[in-house]
């Protein structure tokens, strides 16, 4: 109903009656605010204890239901049985020794990675921007590509028929061919292939971020090129190396796939023991304690990395200071002085000699070497798809592609890809339901830095703890919820582990959005959910859509879990891929693979798409 007030006639100087509706005093009484600190809009609907916690509630539905419930459960078995698992494990010397060569395996890989990482992106500083975005491209799609597709292509390349055995041959001779797979050689091929860009993506964010001036000053201050790298980038760029370091040494620690495929008897890691002691002999306890020991050195990972460099300036800004101790400028040392100054004339020397090799020739023609070693098990797989032989060769006698008909009208087949994309699809909608309002409480609620990167190690878990692990553990609650073979219940998983995928890219463009825009629909007006619908959620479109990619391109490549609850009726893509991988190689598993490689590439593309116009968007403003 409209309330009369009086107005001041300009004419007169007398006071009349002036209707104005609700609606026109509520707005009235938001511009009034205009003046006023913007206290309450960045936070207009996290204002209140009960809105967080409405707003957490999925979140830890989920979480509680895909990853705690099931590790919690599963790891205390290996406390509650009747035999001790732990007298089993420390009896068993082959346990006891996977423990030790699946440390020293993910050391090697974590060395190979950091060094071919730093060469790749030296390549990708001194390179132009086209070919930037080639050399950036030609890591991002495999990083999103299936592992079981990637070491199916290893196979081909490096079996004893393959291209590489045939050019050794043909140069050296009929019997100059090499065993490169089923032993030590082909299990760290293939780990590096598919760990390098974990290694490689963080340290050039970082390492893209150094201002160039500050090598050019430390030269033009005396230091060769050399040293002013080391004293300069290399310093630096450290935070992102010992991201890419921790990353690719806590995800080799629980591999799986390729040395199962790749790898020989004597290259037996922990994930294969803990799946043999499930699968053989449904050993729950010992199982479990292996488990736990693996759990237990990626947790020592986790806490020496956080030690460096804090995990919750991976997503929220932090302040810059960083603080030194007060002894750190003096310099003692029990040295006698005449010693250092030989060594610090050496070293001088020593980089003299080394600032005159072309180390941007050898960057960027390693670049060009290390971005075939990305791409060949990929581009191997099309000409495979297209034989018309009956059996695996490369390269082919003929070609007719009879091998896609003979796939996509199989039934089963067709039952596997359609159980993979219904599966996605579920994940992506569940994934960003509860990836939204977390965002929004980790960006906008108040609460202290700790509590903030608590929060954030918390939606990480499922990404950090081992897929084997978790697998078992999602076994052993599935049986008891009696939800084995549902997809819907594996979509849950599912979107538990795209989870932290679509937080990192929501929390990003949250942090960049400016409040004032969601301000000035509230002042003229908008409620809190109109604000929401019409203003927030669109400008957040592209993060909200690339987010859901990469929970998708996550549920469509998993691979442990899937083989561990589903049945013939739920069989999903990568399972079938697997036991066609281990049971019969043939060319239908690359037409298969062909057909992954592309729903990678159309994400992949909507992805760089996305990315492109955001940050030509940003650059307008």
């Amino acid at each position: 109903m409209a309330k009369p007030i009086r107005s001041r006639s300009k004419s007169s100087g007398q006071l009349g009656p002036l209707a104005i509706s609700n609606r026109e005093m509520a707005i009235i009484h938001d511009m009034s605010r205009v003046a006023r600190p913007a206290r309450a809009i960045k936070h207009f609907w996290l204002n209140t204890k009960v809105a967080i916690c409405a707003g957490l509630a999925p979140f830890g539905l989920l979480q509680a239901f895909a990853f705690w419930i099931p590790l919690i459960l599963f790891l205390s078995f290996a406390f509650g049985e009747a035999e001790n698992p732990w007298v089993k494990l420390f009896s068993s010397s082959a346990k006891l020794e996977s423990v030790w060569r699946t440390l020293s395996i993910a050391a090697q890989v974590t060395i190979i990675c950091a060094a071919l990482a730093y060469i790749y992106v030296g390549a990708l500083l001194s390179s132009r921007p086209f070919w930037r975005k080639i050399l950036l491209l030609v890591v991002i799609v495999p990083f999103f590509t299936s592992t079981v597709v990637r070491t199916y292509g290893w196979i081909i390349l490096l079996g004893p028929a393959g291209p590489v055995n045939a050019a050794l041959r043909s140069l050296f001779g009929a019997d100059a061919g090499i065993d490169f797979i089923y032993n030590r050689s082909g299990v760290l091929i293939g780990m590096v292939h598919v760990l390098l860009p974990v290694f490689v993506l963080p340290l050039y964010a970082v390492a893209s971020q150094i201002p160039g001036n500050l090598n050019r000053a430390a030269r033009a201050m005396g230091a060769n090129k050399v040293v002013a790298w080391m004293a300069i980038d290399g310093r630096l760029s450290a935070p992102g190396a010992a991201a890419g370091a921790a990353l690719v040494f806590i995800q080799a620690l629980g591999f799986f796939v390729t040395p199962a495929i790749l790898g020989g008897v004597g290259d037996t890691m922990i994930a294969q023991f803990i799946d043999r002691d499930m699968r053989n002999t449904v050993d729950l306890g010992g199982a479990a304690a292996l488990s736990l020991t693996l759990v237990a050195a990626v947790a020592v990972c986790v806490i020496a990395f956080r030690i460096f460099y804090p995990l919750e300036a991976l997503f929220v800004r932090t302040s810059s200071d960083v603080k030194t101790s007060p002894h750190a400028s003096r310099r003692s040392s029990s040295t006698p002085p005449a010693i250092l100054h030989n060594i610090e004339r050496s070293w001088i020397d020593l980089t003299s000699v080394m600032a005159f090799l072309p180390w941007t020739l050898f960057a960027r023609a390693s670049a060009f070497v290390i971005g075939a070693y990305f791409l060949m098990p990929l581009l191997v797989v099309i000409p495979v798809s297209l034989t018309g032989d009956e059996f695996l060769q490369f390269p082919p006698e003929s070609y007719d592609g009879h091998w896609f008909t003979s796939v996509l009208t199989d039934a089963d087949w067709r039952l596997a890809i359609g159980n993979s994309l219904l599966l996605g699809a579920l994940s992506v909608a569940i994934s960003l339901a509860v990836a939204g309002p977390l965002a929004f409480i980790l960006v906008r609620a108040k609460m202290p830095q700790s509590v903030r990167g608590l929060m954030i190690g918390i939606v990480l878990l499922p990404g950090i703890v081992p897929t084997i692990v978790l697998s078992v553990g999602v076994y052993v609650w599935f049986l008891n919820v009696k939800a084995v073979s549902s997809l819907t219940a594996l979509a849950l998983v599912h979107a538990a582990l795209g989870l932290p995928f679509a937080v990192l890219v929501l929390t990003s463009a949250l942090r960049d959005l400016d409040p004032r825009l969601e301000q000035a629909a509230r002042n003229l007006g908008a409620g809190v959910v109109q604000t929401l619908v019409l203003i927030t959620l669109p400008l957040l479109l592209g993060p909200l859509v690339a987010g859901g990619l990469l929970s998708f391109l996550t549920s469509w490549d998993e691979l442990l879990i899937a083989r561990a609850v589903t049945n013939f009726d739920t069989v999903t893509m990568p399972v079938k891929l697997w036991t066609g991988a281990n049971e019969e190689i043939s060319p239908a598993l690359a037409v298969v693979s062909v057909v992954s490689m592309t729903v990678t590439l159309i994400a992949t593309g909507v992805l760089s798409t996305l990315t492109r116009r955001d940050k030509q968007r940003d650059d307008r403003q």
